[in-house]
């Protein structure tokens, strides 16, 4: 087999679900026997100034295979909360991938491109009949319909032209993967050839971070949010469970970065939630490490329809850990969640729906213990990497249609 190019905005040492999915991709097909190069940016998620140390550099495979990774550098800056600066950023990202896609596909039997961001896979799909490389596209979330979510006014004048982008890629990919079956459909709707290749490749955890997670739980019954509070989490649901939770005394433990980050912790500690506590940003293993000694997870979107149809990362990364989740997602998320008994799972669940449900696991230590040995089982058929690996394998050595 030729050499496989991942093109990805998120990748080592960066935190975040996308960064760990493309870590795992480069590692477990390089120590399976093919050689994969990455095309990456500077990590600066949630920002840069985490990564000027050594703390999150601590992956030594990866750290020697650095010749096989291209950081594009840019003049502009991801993390900018102007909306206008950002898509700039973007359109840089996009120059620079066309450009060394154009000099050095010839090098690579096939390229994985990572959506969203969409601008990767539009810089590569124009090339198609150019590059004798075939065209993978990785579906992580639906792009744009995660930004018509976020209601800015002015992105709604260009939706004829984004649906148009979004097909695009979809048509010009030899192959398609997603990270989640409520993808399944809605790409299909997309595709003008129904039947080309398509993988369900989930997030997942490796086995020697399942291994590396051993540790007792914390004495007291403690829920806890771990993640991002961007555009997209519901922060004020997270307070509002925050203060219910302080209430009953429930200890509530949270990881929070990103946009609404400062302002949770600010609130936090205006209210004095003496039961309420907030931990720095930790790498990765150290994370999971935290989750692993705590007893339920929490994961909150805002209501809207799109949201409700996503499953973000902190939930496989719970499940995986053989811990219960508490969300307010929808659709087949919740189906997976709710028909496994791997939590509690409603559409737009309300502060007091989530409130009962934490309260009845702390309450039934049984149904408890049976709900963890749940999340184990389930992760060990379905969300180890070590073993999803092999269908993207498959899928790379398949012929084209």
């Amino acid at each position: 087999m030729g050499r496989v190019l991942l093109v990805t905005q998120n990748f080592y040492p960066e935190i975040g679900s996308g960064a760990n999915r493309y870590k795992n991709i480069f590692t477990l097909l390089n120590k399976n026997g093919i050689e994969a190069d990455v095309l990456t940016s500077d990590p600066s998620y949630p920002n840069a100034s985490m990564y000027k140390t050594d703390e999150y550099w601590n992956d030594i495979y990866i750290n020697d295979k650095k010749r096989q990774i291209f950081r594009i550098q840019t003049l502009l800056d991801k993390q900018s909360k102007s909306h206008i600066k950002r898509i700039m950023y973007y359109i840089e990202i996009m120059l620079h991938t066309y450009k060394f896609i154009n000099k050095n596909a010839k090098h690579y039997e096939s390229i994985i491109v990572t959506s969203p961001n969409i601008f990767m896979p539009l810089a590569i799909a124009p090339l198609k009949k150019k590059i004798e490389a075939e065209i993978i596209l990785d579906v992580r979330d639906l792009w744009p319909d995660s930004i018509y979510a976020l209601n800015i006014k002015w992105i709604n004048l260009f939706k004829p032209v984004l649906n148009y982008l979004e097909r695009y890629i979809y048509n010009q990919s030899a192959k398609i993967i997603y990270n989640h079956r409520g993808f399944k459909n809605h790409i299909l709707k997309r595709m003008k050839i129904k039947d080309k290749p398509l993988l369900y490749l989930p997030n997942s955890i490796n086995k020697e971070e399942l291994n590396s997670v051993l540790t007792k739980k914390v004495e007291d019954f403690t829920v806890f949010y771990s993640g991002n509070l961007g555009f997209a989490q519901n922060s004020d649901e997270l307070l509002g469970i925050a203060q219910r939770l302080n209430q009953l005394n429930i200890k509530f433990d949270a990881i929070v970065y990103g946009l609404h980050a400062n302002e949770f912790k600010e609130n936090v500690r205006k209210l004095n939630l003496e039961h309420v506590t907030i931990y720095d940003v930790l790498p990765r293993l150290e994370c999971l490490k935290f989750m692993k000694a705590r007893h339920l997870s929490l994961s909150l979107l805002i209501e809207d329809d799109i949201f409700m149809n996503i499953l973000p990362g902190k939930i496989i990364d719970s499940i995986s850990l053989g811990i219960p989740v508490i969300t307010n997602i929808g659709n087949e998320a919740s189906e997976m969640i709710n028909n496994n008994f791997l939590g509690y799972a409603k559409e737009k669940a309300s502060i007091d729906d989530i409130i009962k449900n934490i309260q009845t696991f702390k309450l039934d230590s049984e149904k408890y213990e049976h709900y963890c040995n749940n999340c184990s089982d389930y992760t060990t058929k379905h969300l180890v990497w070590d073993n999803n690996i092999k269908a993207l394998i498959e899928l790379i050595n398949k012929e084209k249609k």
